[in-house]
């Protein structure tokens, strides 16, 4: 070998070094309150709005990490996630220069995505301040994050085998309650009497027998979910189109 040739790691130019720096979980939390379905986003400044998106941690299973960041933001544990994308992403990093001033930077690396579901009773932990609720159609343009879009179409598109709405509605609440979500999530209006129909007809309600509070005199019943028959019917599929 000729000794003035350049060694195999010096003949190596930048293009082949690694372009992708980090793994990260972005985390699209739903929830739905006051007929609302709403996202959790992070303030970054006054008008400029964020999902929360962490690096996985070394040795971090994908799922470990989403509930990880979802129980560090939210008091719940075990909260209801499907990894449904990746994308090409950038985080904001700090490092120190040689006279010690900090120096922020953009890194480049894979987000995956995860939905989740919670139901209304959920809190921000007060040591995360910086987040809020927001109506998912504002987060979309607030936080110019096309994730937002596609998880809820992945969630339309798993409306009839996944448990969406067992994790997004109270453990009590009213038939129209019900059909506002599922209009809201099949982004179009449901005709009353069919919806009724078709979720009687599925048996997996159970009445109450007794009333939403509510000043006036057109009150709903109140209902909650009959967990096995509704898991039976996930498992097979609700069959009918809304």
């Amino acid at each position: 070998m000729n000794q003035n040739s350049p060694s195999t790691s010096e003949n190596i130019n930048d293009n082949t070094k690694p372009v992708l720096e980090f793994i990260a979980i972005k985390c699209i939390i739903f929830r739905f309150f006051n007929a609302s379905l709403q996202v959790l986003v992070e303030r970054i400044n006054d008008d400029k709005w964020r999902l929360p998106t962490e690096k996985l941690f070394q040795n971090e299973d994908l799922d470990d990490g989403a509930n990880r960041i979802a129980a560090g933001i939210l008091d719940v544990q075990d909260i209801f996630l499907k990894q449904f994308q990746s994308y090409r992403d950038f985080i904001n990093s700090h490092s120190v220069n040689k006279d010690n001033s900090n120096l922020l930077y953009n890194e480049e690396g894979v987000s995956v995505g995860y939905y989740m579901l919670t139901n209304k009773n959920q809190n921000i932990n007060e040591h995360h301040k910086k987040y809020t609720w927001m109506d998912f159609k504002s987060s979309i343009d607030s936080t110019s994050d096309n994730a937002i879009s596609d998880a809820s179409r992945q969630i339309k598109i798993d409306l009839n085998d996944t448990p969406i709405a067992l994790h997004l509605l109270a453990k009590e609440f009213t038939i129209p309650e019900m059909m506002k979500l599922y209009e809201i999530i099949l982004g179009r209006t449901l005709n009353r009497g069919n919806f009724y129909r078709k979720i009687k007809d599925y048996n997996i309600l159970i009445d109450l027998e007794k009333k939403e509070i509510k000043e006036s005199h057109n009150a709903a019943i109140l209902y909650s979910f009959d967990r096995p028959a509704y898991f039976s019917k996930i498992k097979s599929g609700f069959v009918k189109a809304w």
